[in-house]
């Protein structure tokens, strides 16, 4: 075993410092905050470290239960997604979700150019390059790949929205009569304010026809 390197050291330290902020804030938050959660929203975001779900919200822990990835995408095969979801509406109850995609979204530029560090990433953004290469978005030029990227950004959350709206979870959720709305959002990282695309799906009627478009 090595001694702890600076980062880890670091990260520690600071957590200390909140820990004991926090107790003398409040005495009773980690009693709270220990005793379990009933989250009504069920965040899925990307993993860039610039977009944290709980500070861009100022939502208290415990608020969201949150799953994320590269390019906050919803992978039909993808294990960890479906148990988050299942979870989250059968064992939490939720009542919302949130898609939250981002700009300036190096995931999605990624699939946009053809452009990754390697096989795993190559194969995890094969879906949204095929939904791009579908809209003639995909280009080697990178002005063209710049020129686009927004407009990718904003494709790709209606993308995985309509993946969303295809899994049988959601439709599962909906006929024992529980009450559901999935909200697609973006984060501008170049203001920091969250954009709503107005659009909200409630029921399993609504989920098909957006399901109908990919």
């Amino acid at each position: 075993m090595t001694e702890l390197g600076d980062t880890l050291t670091t990260l520690l330290a600071q957590n200390q410092a909140w820990s004991e902020v926090m107790e003398e804030v409040d005495s009773s938050f980690f009693d709270r905050l220990s005793s379990g959660h009933k989250p009504r929203c069920f965040w899925i975001g990307c993993s860039d470290a610039r977009v944290s779900p709980n500070q861009i919200t100022a939502s208290k822990l415990g608020e969201l239960f949150i799953y994320r990835n590269i390019g906050n995408q919803v992978v039909a095969k993808d294990a960890a997604f479906n148990s988050a979801l299942e979870y989250a509406l059968f064992g939490l109850g939720v009542s919302h979700i949130v898609l939250c995609g981002h700009y300036c979204c190096g995931g999605v530029r990624a699939a946009l150019s053809g452009e990754s560090s390697g096989k795993h990433l190559t194969s995890w953004l094969e879906g949204m390059r095929e939904e791009f290469t579908r809209r003639q978005l995909t280009a080697t030029d990178v002005k063209i790949v710049e020129e686009n990227w927004d407009i990718a950004c904003e494709i790709n959350i209606n993308f995985q929205l309509a993946r969303l709206c295809s899994s049988q979870l959601l439709h599962d959720y909906w006929d024992t009569g529980s009450e559901l709305s999935i909200h697609p959002i973006l984060f501008d990282l170049r203001s920091g304010v969250l954009k709503s695309h107005n659009v909200s799906v409630s029921s399993s009627d609504a989920a098909r026809e957006v399901a109908a478009t990919i």
